[in-house]
């Protein structure tokens, strides 16, 4: 139907909080208007270092094509990126150019199975674990 593609689109372009809220709904849709919702939260800010040299070298190697392998590097890589940060929970809330911006959070649509929640440092040390299993994996990624 056209209500399940509308969600689906909106759904991949939304944090997964978002998405876990509306698929609990009876009748799924798009929000009509603003809301605040407050919440303990480590925030990070994961940019893809040597961007902008990349694309310049590309660009002189290959002229025109290197935008072109550029956006598929760049595709990939993100990609590899976002299953990391999904592996600890985090949520991308924002896409900033090459990079995003994450949040993790206790989520109140999916508590851990003991119902327990993670206090703010936790929730720092998490983000943190994240950030260097990120580094570890995805260093010299080609």
């Amino acid at each position: 139907s056209d209500t399940d593609t509308i969600v689906k689109v909106f759904a991949s372009y939304s944090p997964a909080e978002i998405v876990l809220r509306a698929a609990r709904e009876s009748l799924p849709a798009p929000p009509t208007e603003a809301r605040r919702e407050d919440f303990d939260g480590a925030i990070g800010f994961v940019d893809v270092s040597g961007f902008t040299a990349l694309s310049e070298k590309l660009f002189k190697q290959h002229g025109r094509r290197g935008s072109e392998l550029l956006n598929q590097y760049i595709n990939s890589y993100l990609s590899k990126l976002i299953d990391g940060i999904s592996e600890h929970d985090g949520d991308v809330i924002k896409f900033a150019g090459d990079a995003l911006q994450v949040v993790w959070r206790n989520r109140v649509e999916t508590p851990p199975p003991d119902g327990s929640t993670r206090s703010l440092p936790g929730l720092v040390a998490q983000a943190s674990r994240c950030c260097l299993a990120l580094l570890e994996k995805l260093d010299n990624f080609s």
